[in-house]
């Protein structure tokens, strides 16, 4: 970690939590422990993105996203289960966006994701989580027609910055071997 990389990273998280900012005053618990858990969600994003570049070297990303999924699915099952007398509308809206989440959001991205890992700087990797919060706000103003305010202008524009002086930080990408995935390789 050098100076600018550690500059980087303050930016990006120092702008996610303006972003997210604090819930209002007298609205209870629960906005209070959701704003504290998006703005650690980079935070926890960094060390998987460290993680996943030195587990990368050796395996392949598509098997890998698949048990991440399956694991997933396994940690929220008991979560959905208790929201199962909730009333549900499955219309074709609904559908669409299901969808999407799971061939884009999911399969396409992670795997991305993860291929990515082997070819950039871990810092790089982490910056994703950081970007995720300004690509919400461009979507929703740009698609949705939401109002900006000052300060998701100036939380975008730390995260720019942060994105910028990580940049500048350069450094050596992983070290990545010489197979694209090397699980994969067959020896003659």
């Amino acid at each position: 970690m050098t100076a600018f990389k550690v500059l980087a990273l303050t930016l990006g998280l120092g702008g996610t939590a303006v972003l997210v900012g604090a819930p209002e005053a007298g609205s209870g618990v629960e906005p209070l422990i959701a704003t504290a858990l998006l703005a650690l969600l980079p935070i926890t994003w960094g060390f998987i993105a460290i993680f996943q570049a030195r587990y990368l070297l050796r395996e392949a990303p598509l098997p890998t996203v698949a048990v991440g999924a399956w694991a997933g699915a396994l940690v929220l099952a008991p979560f959905a289960l208790t929201q199962t007398g909730m009333p549900q509308v499955w219309d074709g809206s609904t559908a669409l966006a299901f969808g999407y989440l799971v061939i884009f959001g999911s399969c396409v991205g992670l795997s991305l994701q993860l291929w990515l890992s082997r070819a950039l700087r871990p810092t790089t990797m982490a910056f994703v989580q950081v970007i995720i919060p300004t690509e919400a706000l461009l979507v929703g103003a740009f698609a949705l027609g939401e109002a900006i305010t000052w300060r998701m202008l100036a939380g975008a524009i730390l995260v720019a910055a942060a994105v910028v002086v990580n940049a500048v930080a350069g450094g050596s990408g992983t070290t990545s071997p010489k197979a694209p995935f090397p699980s994969m390789t067959v020896s003659s």
